[in-house]
C-alpha cells in the first residue's frame, strides 16, 4: 500500500549487501519502474490474483476497451464524440504508459496486468 517503503527497503538491501546481491540488476530495475508507477498513480490498484497498477485514465480505459472490442479509430471517435486525432493522441499516451508499440500490444498488456478482462 505504501510503495515508497518498498523503495526504501530495496535501497537499504542494496546498501547492506554492498550492491553484491544474487538479485539480477534487471529485476531491480523492473521493481524500481513499478515503484515509480505506484508513487505516480497512487490508489489505482486493480483487484486480481496479482494486483497491478492501472496507470490509465478513465477516458483511456474507455478507449482501450473499445480497441479490445475491435473498433477502428474512426468508429471510436464517433462513439465518444471526439476527433480521430484525439483518439490517436489517447492511444499514443496509452502506449507510452503501458510501454507498448501498437494497439495490439496495448490490449495484450492491459489484459496481462488485469485492467481488461
Amino acid at each position: 500500500d505504501e510503495p515508497w517503503q518498498l523503495k526504501e527497503l530495496i535501497d537499504n538491501y542494496l546498501l547492506i549487501n554492498n550492491k553484491k546481491t544474487s538479485v539480477s540488476k534487471e529485476y531491480i530495475t523492473k521493481l524500481e519502474c513499478k515503484i515509480s508507477l505506484l508513487t505516480r498513480y497512487p490508489g489505482t490498484f486493480v483487484q486480481s490474483k496479482n494486483p497491478h497498477i492501472n496507470p490509465l485514465s478513465k477516458r483511456e480505459m474507455g478507449i482501450i476497451k473499445l480497441v479490445a472490442d475491435g473498433r477502428a479509430n474512426k468508429e471510436i471517435a464517433k462513439l465518444l464524440c471526439i476527433s480521430e486525432n484525439t483518439v490517436e493522441s489517447h492511444l499514443k499516451r496509452i502506449n507510452q504508459k503501458l510501454e507498448t508499440s501498437n494497439r495490439t500490444q496495448a490490449v495484450s498488456c492491459a489484459r496481462e496486468i488485469g485492467i481488461l478482462n
